[in-house]
């Protein structure tokens, strides 16, 4: 299945480059992991309409989750740190992570959904997309500040988990010296003193 292509900020671009050229160091990944679903057809249906599509797939997705595999395919040690649910999509996206060299030790199986996108494709490649957080906005935040970083280590993290969640995941790798990165993909209110 082919890998989408990432969006990154010129920080996160740079990190990657760098990653390329020290194959082994080690990379926390905090985000989201998402399973696609995607319906493509001609129009989208009204409201209150059964409409029949043309076809169906699913993905496996999350701007966490494809940074972590980016990284790794760039040569980084990479560990993700985040949540799916008890699930089959959350056995699937583990599945995914460790065929693609992620270790998921640090991955949280919870009593909920694993989160998961809702897309309408239609004609002009138009889309309609809903979003379940499920296990992404309820991660266990007193665990997240007990993670093992190693010192020196790169932590990377988006905004597609709930924010009170990176401050926990920032603060070990301040103590350790290890470096943070954010990539801000989406619109969210920060504190001023987020990444010192």
């Amino acid at each position: 299945m082919p890998f989408p292509r990432a969006q990154y900020t010129l920080q996160a671009q740079l990190l990657l480059r760098h990653y390329r050229k020290q194959a082994h160091e080690k990379v926390y990944v905090f985000g989201s992991i998402n399973v696609d679903f995607v319906v493509f057809a001609q129009r989208f249906p009204a409201i209150g309409e059964t409409f029949i599509g043309d076809s169906f797939a699913h993905f496996p997705r999350g701007k966490g989750a494809n940074q972590s595999i980016a990284a790794a395919r760039a040569g980084a040690n990479v560990s993700f740190v985040g949540s799916v649910g008890k699930d089959e999509d959350g056995d699937y996206m583990v599945s995914y992570l460790r065929e693609n060299h992620v270790h998921c030790d640090e991955i949280t199986r919870l009593e909920t959904s694993t989160g998961a996108a809702l897309i309408t494709v239609a004609k002009k490649n138009n889309n309609t997309v809903m979003i379940v957080t499920g296990a992404n906005f309820a991660p266990p935040t007193h665990e997240l500040g007990e993670v093992s970083i190693d010192a020196n280590a790169y932590c990377l993290a988006q905004l597609e988990v709930p924010v009170d969640s990176i401050y926990a995941f920032f603060r070990m790798p301040r103590k350790m010296g290890a470096k943070k990165f954010l990539t801000p993909l989406l619109r969210r209110k920060m504190r001023q003193s987020f990444l010192p």
